[in-house]
């Protein structure tokens, strides 16, 4: 939707206190904090499935994890770091974006966007003790944190991410349809991973391998355009000019619309 104002809502509006470092992050800075979020974790996908298989490698022998932790150790270590990295830009951002939304929408987005980046924080300093562990094939220790990973990073947080996605695409009204379809590519993940586990459940003949093959494949293009669409995200807010541009509640924008739309007709 355009309007003659920025389709964000309004920062003077009532809403929870917040600190006063987070009503200093304007649109632009969010933007800024988004991008290189997306960027970022771009970095780290890469460089955990380049050199540890991730998040395959989650549900494999740690005999499988110790070789390829010794052939990257350097390489992996960075990539859990940069993941720690990636839940605190989250954790930062969601609660910054507190005063351009609505209020009914502040809870789900602090909530679904600080769980998630907590998680990933948790699951970043899990695998970080987990590097050694699978170095000394230490098997029991090691398949059960990485079953934490698993289950924190690969299926709890891309839900939570989703609605997150979904509340910001609906909120700010930008790229919709691709914020829809980003939606989905996260959903995706989660099944993913609960088909994964589910077949590593299963007995051999019993599993689901060719619907995990399928939705691993679907998952990687789905993450791919969430982090697209991030993108696409920090760069509208990096456009926002928070000292010349009125910001107008969505609601309001909406019945404004309505309102000339009736003069004319009249």
């Amino acid at each position: 939707m355009t309007t003659s104002s920025t389709s964000l809502p309004s920062r003077n509006g009532q809403g929870p206190s917040v600190p006063c470092w987070v009503r200093s992050i304007s649109p632009r800075r969010a933007g800024i904090i988004i991008v290189l979020l997306a960027i970022l974790y771009t970095i780290v996908s890469y460089t955990l499935q380049a050199s540890l298989n991730y998040p395959a490698i989650l549900l494999d022998k740690a005999s499988i994890a110790a070789s390829l932790v010794a052939q990257g150790s350097t390489a992996v270590v960075m990539g859990f770091v940069g993941l720690l990295v990636c839940g605190i830009l989250l954790l930062i951002v969601s609660p910054g974006l507190v005063s351009h939304l609505e209020e009914n929408r502040h809870g789900r987005v602090i909530v679904t966007g600080g769980a998630s980046g907590t998680f990933w924080a948790v699951s970043a300093l899990v695998g970080l003790a987990l590097v050694p562990l699978w170095s000394n094939a230490n098997t029991g220790v090691a398949q059960v944190l990485a079953t934490i990973i698993l289950i924190l990073a690969e299926i709890v947080a891309p839900l939570l991410l989703a609605i997150w996605t979904l509340t910001l695409v609906r909120q700010f009204r930008m790229h919709r349809v691709f914020g829809w379809v980003s939606t989905i590519g996260l959903l995706l993940v989660f099944l993913r991973s609960l088909v994964w586990i589910l077949n590593a459940l299963l007995p051999i003949e019993a599993g689901y391998y060719g619907t995990a093959g399928l939705l691993a494949i679907l998952a990687v293009l789905g993450e791919s355009l969430w982090l697209v669409w991030l993108f696409l995200f920090g760069f509208y807010l990096m456009r926002t000019n928070d000292k010349t541009t009125r910001l107008v509640p969505v609601k309001d924008a909406e019945r404004a619309e309505s309102e000339e739309e009736g003069e004319k007709n009249t």
